[in-house]
């Protein structure tokens, strides 16, 4: 598939000491949203990008580079449960992908960097680089299932790669199978989360799932709907018995405006429901993305 998604997120190594002059639970919270969404299965691939002449589809290319532009609006720039800020965004971002395409054991690795801009409370203003490496399991006697490992460290800045915030390493289990419908696909994936981090006060265990229907309306214009629901388990620092309930649900259209480029519209609801005080929010994300991506 190609790598376009409504929205984009991001991973990358090292050790840091975290700076208090930005909440870092609630930019964690902000990143968390947008490393969930690489996880998810990727968008519908519009059928021009297999071949518009009906041939068979190219032999696999093992890299991508990625490039997207997304501009939205969000109706809870700081996850605030009251007294909500909201603003519009740009979310730059550039990611290498490098995967295995054949064997049964197949390996994975990416890079990541992205940068988010407010056009309004700019101390809200952040970036992050991520790395991720893992492996799937694709055997033809389990069909279109493939359970699937993999670790991902991430670093969180505040502003533009300026102070480090924290240093996050999430390890991760799960398993994705998808089913074919008459006109449409539904994959969904479960998975379980261990996170250890420099802030111990964001360590946490997380079970979760996604439903995703997609599908494509002609050669060139796609659709996705996808829900997820994850349970968060704080067990470092004074977050130690804090649990969380947290719902994301987006849909969006993808429209292939080229080769190598894409524009999409999405909209994202999030909810967080939690045991400890003030950490209960909802937010919105509403507007389009541009992204650009070549196979090698």
């Amino acid at each position: 598939m190609n790598q376009r998604r409504l929205f984009i997120v991001a991973i990358v190594f090292s050790a840091t000491q975290p700076v208090y002059g930005q909440d870092a639970d609630t930019s964690v919270q902000r990143i968390d949203r947008r490393i969930d969404m690489l996880d998810r299965i990727e968008d519908p691939e519009p059928a021009m990008v297999v071949g518009l002449d009906g041939g068979a589809p190219p032999k696999p290319k093992e890299f991508e580079i990625s490039l997207t532009l997304p501009f939205t609006f969000n109706s809870n720039v700081e996850n605030a449960g009251t007294g909500r800020k909201q603003a519009f965004h740009a979310l730059p971002s550039m990611q290498i992908d490098w995967r295995k395409s054949s064997g049964v054991v197949r390996p994975f690795a990416r890079l990541y960097a992205d940068a988010d801009f407010y056009t309004r409370h700019s101390e809200n203003d952040g970036s992050t680089t991520l790395a991720r490496v893992g492996v799937k399991i694709v055997e033809p006697k389990l069909g279109n299932t493939a359970p699937y490992l993999h670790y991902t460290p991430a670093l969180v800045y505040d502003k533009f790669f300026g102070e480090r915030l924290v240093t996050l390493h999430n390890f991760t289990a799960g398993v994705t199978t998808k089913f074919d419908l008459k006109s449409a696909a539904l994959t969904i994936d479960v998975h379980a989360v261990r996170r250890e981090a420099t802030l111990k006060t964001i360590e946490q265990n997380r079970f979760g799932t996604t439903l995703k229907l997609s599908g494509d309306i002609n050669e060139r214009l796609s659709w996705a709907i996808d829900q997820t629901v994850q349970a968060r388990f704080y067990t470092g620092g004074a977050s130690d018995g804090r649990d969380d309930v947290n719902f994301v649900t987006n849909a969006g259209l993808s429209w292939a405006i080229a080769d190598n480029g894409g524009f999409d519209f999405g909209i994202s609801f999030e909810r967080n429901d939690s045991s400890r005080v003030g950490k209960s929010y909802s937010t919105w994300d509403i507007g389009p993305t541009v992204g650009f991506g070549w196979k090698f």
